[in-house]
């Protein structure tokens, strides 16, 4: 899994340190809102935000959500400024 869906997660769930969101500029808030949007109704942000649901499982639930979900894989990449890469069984 890439490094930046679990900066992405912490950011998402409002565990990321100040200093690692300014670090990364804009990038890690944009795509950390998006990933807010569209777990705004699932109950893994939930989890996450309240601590029941470890970074990165949280993140690997977003990384579930970019295997199955082509448009938000896209709106995400374009959020942290590269492309988010899903393995696909040949």
């Amino acid at each position: 899994m890439e490094a930046v869906l679990i900066s992405v997660a912490a950011a998402a769930a409002g565990k990321a340190t100040e200093a690692v969101v300014k670090g990364s500029g804009t990038a890690i808030r944009q795509a950390a809102d998006l990933v807010r949007r569209r777990f705004a109704d699932e109950p893994e942000l939930e989890r996450a935000e309240l601590g029941r649901l470890g970074i990165e499982d949280f993140a690997e639930a977003i990384f579930r959500t970019c295997a199955e979900d082509e448009g938000f894989r896209r709106s995400l990449s374009e959020a942290v400024g590269r492309p988010i890469r899903i393995a696909t069984a040949r």
